[in-house]
């Protein structure tokens, strides 16, 4: 991933999101098998159906509170094969994979998630700058990860990843006098800060650095 990442600017805190989902082919095929393969919420808001109505054949009777299960329809083997159990990006490849339409992270239709353009927008921006401003080394790469769907999905087993700074971060902190420290958070998970002058380089950086340019971004003037 992180080979295919356009190298930081020496003032850059963040990747500017303009025009990097054309580049990133391959970023982009990972974060939509991430949201097929554990989506964040496992069920959709519900419909009522006043009078009744009909669903693929099957009569539903009026005032029955309907849904879809979202885990099953991304897990359904019809739709993804025999693997839709492992974690593959490559199914993503192609100008329109003949499943596309069935990924239904944020729903669809009238109640679709209305900040499903803004949750894209994050979740890109700041997987390719951490990508870019730190070195990740996975520990535990032989345990299996457990996630657990109930309503929304939940990790439950740790990841144990080591993170150092790339070289052009730490010289770009040496040169502006950075301040540079550590803390664990609750979970027992080390997170490494860095102040460049009064800004940090967190993820909290990454969204302020974000915000200056998200009215620019044609999904947030739909």
């Amino acid at each position: 991933l992180d080979e295919r990442l356009p190298p930081l600017k020496p003032d850059q805190a963040a990747y500017h999101i303009a025009g990097l989902e054309e580049k990133l082919d391959f970023v982009n095929a990972c974060i939509r098998e991430n949201y097929r393969k554990d989506p964040v919420a496992t069920f959709n808001m519900p419909r009522v159906p006043p009078k009744g109505a009909v669903v693929d054949g099957h009569y539903v009777p009026g005032g029955t509170q309907c849904s879809v299960n979202i885990h099953a329809l991304h897990h359904n083997p019809t739709l993804w094969g025999n693997d839709h159990d492992v974690y593959n990006p490559d199914r993503w490849y192609g100008k329109q994979p003949p499943h596309v339409d069935f990924l239904n992270t944020f729903n669809a239709g009238k109640r679709s998630c209305v900040g499903q353009n803004l949750a894209r927008t994050n979740v890109l921006k700041i997987a390719t700058t951490l990508l870019g401003a730190y070195e990740f080394d996975f520990l535990n790469t032989e345990e299996p990860m457990v996630m657990v769907s109930h309503g929304d999905s939940d990790l439950r087993t740790p990841v144990m990843v080591k993170c150092k700074l790339r070289g052009r971060w730490c010289c770009l902190m040496d040169m502006c006098g950075t301040t540079g420290g550590e803390y664990w958070s609750k979970e027992g998970v080390r997170f490494g800060i860095a102040a460049l002058g009064r800004r940090r380089v967190t993820a909290f950086a990454i969204l302020a650095s974000f915000a200056d340019e998200a009215q620019q971004h044609p999904g947030f003037t739909k």
